[in-house]
This record gives structure tokens, C-alpha cells and sequence, in this order.
């Protein structure tokens, strides 16, 4: 029996996928303190990364598929929870991370195999508060191609996901929940890698190596966020087509970009306190079963004096911009496709003359034969 399972289920864009990628790449670390972050049961996070989350697994558990085909499964959980224990087998501790664990639809009955396996199980949960998460999910979601009936408005914001943590709690009891905010002031050095591994009693040390930042451009330039928006609703099928040229739009080209494009939230100040006010019910509950009543959040809440502009219209030039980039990606392919093609008619070209000639050989040695 392995001594101890810690199961982080994010919640979702709270640097879950960074958190993923920084335990991979610390693997040999990991193992020299008896931890090991199992490859059974990963699969691809998003395409900067390797397989580094635990989705496959999580997919097991889900009793509807999840939009993403490349996290679906045919194995059982079970089957993954068999193939974890044997390549944890000299490991006195596992870890495995996954935010779609953190999801109603989870068949939390099913999870009760793991005490079989595991003598202490420990949920690692990451909370953001409900405006800053709403915030966010408005960026993500503007350009997430396989949820493809949303419509700007819609409740896109995962709010679902501070329920599951009391399903968590009556699988595995509440001593064995770990809440942590996921506010910069209070977590350990200010970084969630640290965090984390306060949370795994792991001291942070020079052999664990760091994460190389990654911008996040839809993030922080609300024109782009807009214009995937925009693409959404009138031009959905450019949709995929245009992240890449959003991208480059944000990278290379700040000649339209201003101070109010950056850094501001989509909701006013009131709306952010309503956020904030309706999920105030689950922040008490939270505090009280898994914090003995310490303040879940502490950083100051929004105030109705604070300066505040809705996001301003994109440009006519920022549109033409941006499809005149999508233009210039769409020519790259094609003649990067016609490239392709005629080296592959040359490769023809060159076979078919060996062949003719091979046959001119055989007609000139049945020749010879008569």
C-alpha cells in the first residue's frame, strides 16, 4: 500500500496547466524526495506543452465525455488507477493533476477505489475568487474552438467547480481537503510552484528547476479578445483559422494598442461585486468545513468610486489587420502546400523513370532470351 495520493483538481484557470508542466519537467526531483507524478493516465494539456495532466484519467471518471476528443478514453479507471500503483511501486508518494477532475459530472463513488490503494488521500484544490475567475473565463472562452454554440454573455465563467469540493470532502472526509486561495499576496514566495510544494512538505530548493514564462496574449489586449468575440459571432468557422493570427497580431504589432486596451476587466465594478456577492454564500461555507473560519480571500474587493470604461469598439483598422494577417497565413500554406506537392511529383517523377526503365530492362532481357 503507497502511503500517500495527493490529487490536485485545479480549479481551471488557476495556472493549473503551468502547475502540470513544472511537476513534469521536475520529475527526477520530485523522486528524490519518494514523489513521483506518473505519466499513466496523461495526455496533452494544450500545444506548448507535452502530455503533462492527468485528463485521460480524469476522462474515466466523467460520466459525459468532455468536449476535447483528444481527452477521451477507452480504458477504465481502474485500469489507470493499476497501471499508477505499478509504476509508483518504491514511491512512498504520488501526485496527479487534473481541472476536468473538478467538474460535476465526476462519478465520485468511483473514487473510492483508491483507498484500496493509497493509506492517505489528500485533494488539493486552488479557489480564485468569483469576479477575477469571471474575468479570465471571458478572455478563455472568446477563442475556445470546441465550444462552439457560445455566444458572448453566455455564464462563462466555471462556478460549478467550488460545489465539487464538497463532493470531494464526503468521498475522502474534510480533514483531507486542502483549500488554498489563489491570490499572489498569499501564496508561498508569491508563486504557485512554491506553493505547492509547501503543500507537499517538499522544501524548494535550486534542484528543481524553474518554468519559463509564457505571455498570454488574449490575457492582456482586450482588442484581440474582442475580435475573437466578433469572429465567434459573425465569421465562426475562421475561428480556428484566426488564434495563430491573434497571436501574432498581439506579439508583433502594438502601433493601435493603448493604455485602456490593457489590463482593465471586462465587468464594471458593480457587476464584479455582484460576482462576488453571489458566490459569498459558498466562500462562508468553505471557510468554516475546511479553513476553521480564516478569511478565504483578503485581497480588497471592487469599489463603485474606482475608475472603469467599458472595453472600447475594435477598430475598423484592428479588423483589417487582423484578416489581412489571416490572408497572409491562409498564401504561407498554400504555397507551402504547393511546395509540398511539386517536391512530391519530382519524387514521382524520378520513380516512374526508374520504373520505365526497369521495364525497358525486362523487354531487352526477354529479347535476348528469344
Amino acid at each position: 500500500m503507497i502511503e500517500h495520493l495527493y490529487i490536485h483538481i485545479g480549479m481551471s484557470k488557476t495556472a493549473t496547466t503551468s502547475l502540470e508542466e513544472y511537476l513534469h519537467i521536475n520529475s527526477e526531483a520530485l523522486k528524490k524526495h519518494s514523489f513521483i507524478y506518473p505519466e499513466s493516465g496523461r495526455c496533452m494539456a494544450n500545444p506548448y506543452a507535452g502530455k503533462i495532466a492527468h485528463h485521460k484519467l480524469a476522462s474515466s471518471l466523467r460520466e459525459e465525455p468532455h468536449e476535447n476528443v483528444n481527452h477521451h478514453t477507452n480504458l477504465k479507471f481502474e485500469e489507470y488507477v493499476s497501471s499508477i500503483v505499478a509504476e509508483s511501486d518504491g514511491y512512498n508518494n504520488v501526485v496527479i493533476s487534473s481541472d476536468l477532475l473538478c467538474h460535476p459530472s465526476v462519478n465520485f463513488n468511483e473514487l473510492k477505489l483508491l483507498k484500496k490503494y493509497f493509506r492517505e488521500i489528500s485533494i488539493v484544490m486552488y479557489l480564485r475568487r468569483a469576479d477575477d475567475l469571471a474575468n479570465t473565463c471571458y478572455n478563455f472562452f472568446s477563442y475556445v474552438v470546441h465550444k462552439k454554440d457560445l455566444q458572448k454573455g453566455d455564464p462563462i465563467y466555471i462556478m460549478d467547480a467550488y460545489k465539487t469540493i464538497f463532493s470531494y470532502a464526503e468521498v475522502f472526509g474534510e480533514e483531507h481537503i486542502i483549500v488554498r486561495p489563489f491570490e499572489r499576496e498569499q501564496l508561498k514566495n508569491h508563486s504557485i510552484f512554491s506553493d505547492f510544494l509547501n503543500v507537499l512538505n517538499i522544501e524548494e530548493t535550486n534542484e528543481f528547476q524553474s518554468l519559463s514564462a509564457r505571455p498570454n496574449e488574449t490575457e492582456k489586449n482586450l482588442f484581440v479578445v474582442e475580435f475573437y468575440w466578433y469572429i465567434r459571432k459573425y465569421f465562426p468557422e475562421y475561428l480556428k483559422e484566426l488564434i495563430t493570427p491573434c497571436r501574432e497580431y498581439r506579439v508583433h504589432n502594438v502601433t493601435l494598442e493603448s493604455e485602456s486596451t490593457w489590463l482593465q476587466s471586462h465587468y464594471s465594478p458593480q457587476e464584479r461585486i455582484d460576482f462576488i456577492s453571489e458566490h459569498a454564500p459558498f466562500y462562508e461555507m468553505i471557510e468554516k468545513r475546511f479553513l476553521n473560519n480564516k478569511k478565504l480571500f483578503i485581497e480588497p474587493t471592487p469599489s463603485l468610486s474606482e475608475k472603469w470604461h467599458p472595453t472600447p469598439d475594435i477598430p475598423i483598422e484592428v479588423i483589417i489587420q487582423m484578416f489581412g494577417i489571416l490572408h497572409l497565413q491562409n498564401v504561407k500554406e498554400k504555397n507551402k502546400l504547393t511546395s509540398k506537392l511539386g517536391t512530391q511529383q519530382i519524387q514521382i517523377n524520378e520513380q516512374k523513370k526508374v520504373i520505365d526503365g526497369l521495364i525497358l530492362r525486362v523487354q531487352q532481357l526477354e529479347d535476348t532470351l528469344q
